[in-house]
């Protein structure tokens, strides 16, 4: 049991899909999905992924703890306007 939980937390540690991009402003009505240290972030059904991180990377003040595990997803709803 613990290994097999183990190759899953490397799994999703090893999937390293960061995105540095500098956003120019904050986006609105966007929050990070996700708790630090073990992140599983995933947005809800009436959200979209802007970008993926386990660090803050200056990506907003809102990101919360970092990451050991996992990602957090940046969501943004699909029914506003982000700027």
């Amino acid at each position: 049991m613990f290994r097999s939980l183990f190759l899953c937390f490397l799994f999703l540690h090893l999937m390293d899909t960061r995105m540095f991009l500098p956003l120019a402003r904050p986006l609105l009505h966007c929050h990070w999905e996700g708790t630090g240290p073990i992140c599983l972030g995933r947005c809800p059904f009436d959200a979209f992924e802007v970008l993926r991180s386990g660090e803050p990377n200056g990506q907003g003040d809102y990101f919360g703890n970092t990451c050991f595990f996992g990602r957090k997803s940046l969501c943004c709803p699909r029914s506003k306007r982000l700027y």
